[in-house]
């Protein structure tokens, strides 16, 4: 009995040591006071930079300032999402083949276009929550982000082609936000025409082509805003960049840029890696391909219209380094950033 005794004493003392213990251990609370005067420790200027990396339309439909989405018909899904982000009235084909050039070589054929519609939507949101919980609804929402006043400058190729070609700019209910602009296309191999949209509306905005008598061929077509930062300028000469998206990364004045980003970098395989060769030089040359983070219901490729060259071209503007996916850092000195 006595040793039962002394066997709950010792228990019961050391489950009140622990309780004590336990109780000590709660913090107080503390008062911290900092003093934007009194730097105790220098922290390096090159210490923070920026990574963009093309997820979710963050170059594609963000930073690159084309409002075309799959503007050359590249998307690898097969031809049932090979019109991501368009619509066609009638019959089409989409061939492979014989195209602008080898690393772009899909295009859209219509036999006798006359009075049919193309319509292409932009980067439409299709989510309706971060990255997941795909809205149906709104893969067919003008997302291009219209503004009135603006200047938009249109391009697209066609090759066997004698029509006109319509084009102007519309909302979702059908209304008109820019003038109408009717040219004629006539051409035996592949040429480009490009011709200017003034709107006279806000609003998300579709890109309308309609077309007149004969058969149409045609590809890469881009929708670029003349307010965009760099456009018509000999350093940027085949792209430009959306202007509050450069705004917004002058602003941050981060000490480097790392591009183009982890999985974009390596690729599932060895030939859907980054390759640097095929992201420079005109933009129709450039081989597109699938981005990493496409899935089941939403498909998209990276265009590379921001290349290699490009993110060398945004860090000489902003004065910043660049920091390579390989994590070398180059440091850009004695640069005037310039908006």
């Amino acid at each position: 009995m006595l040793k039962k005794g002394i066997a709950f004493a010792l228990t019961l003392l050391l489950l009140l040591g622990t309780a004590q213990t336990v109780f000590a251990a709660k913090p107080a609370v503390q008062a911290v006071t900092v003093d934007a005067d009194n730097i105790s420790h220098d922290i390096s200027d090159t210490l923070y930079g920026a990574f963009i990396e093309d997820i979710n339309f963050a170059v594609e439909g963000g930073l690159n300032a084309n409002l075309v989405r799959n503007n050359s018909f590249e998307y690898l899904h097969g031809d049932e999402k090979a019109l991501s982000g368009w619509t066609i009235d009638g019959q089409y084909i989409r061939k492979v083949g014989n195209g602008i050039s080898e690393n772009n070589p899909a295009y859209i054929y219509m036999p006798d276009a006359k009075d049919r519609a193309v319509k292409n939507y932009g980067f439409c949101e299709y989510y309706r929550y971060k990255t997941y919980d795909i809205n149906p609804k709104s893969k067919n929402a003008g997302s291009m982000g219209i503004q009135a006043g603006e200047m938009y400058t249109l391009s697209l190729w066609f090759k066997e082609t004698d029509t006109t070609v319509t084009a102007f700019l519309e909302n979702n209910q059908g209304e008109k936000l820019s003038d109408t602009v009717t040219f004629h296309a006539q051409t035996d191999v592949w040429a480009k025409y490009t011709v200017d949209l003034s709107a006279a509306k806000t609003d998300g905005g579709i890109l309308v082509l309609k077309f007149g008598t004969g058969d149409v061929t045609f590809d890469f077509v881009c929708l670029y805003p003349q307010k965009s930062y760099g456009y018509d300028t000999d350093t940027w000469k085949y792209t430009s960049l959306r202007q509050d998206l450069f705004d917004a990364l002058y602003a941050l004045h981060p000490a480097f840029l790392r591009f183009p980003g982890g999985c974009v970098a390596e690729g599932d395989s060895l030939e859907n890696l980054f390759n640097w060769k095929d992201t420079v030089g005109p933009l129709e040359s450039r081989k597109q391909f699938y981005n990493l983070w496409r899935n089941n219901e939403i498909d998209y490729n990276n265009s590379y219209a921001v290349g290699y060259h490009e993110y060398f071209q945004l860090c000489e503007d902003l004065g910043w380094s660049v920091r390579r996916a390989a994590g070398m850092t180059i440091p850009i000195k004695n640069i005037s950033p310039a908006k």
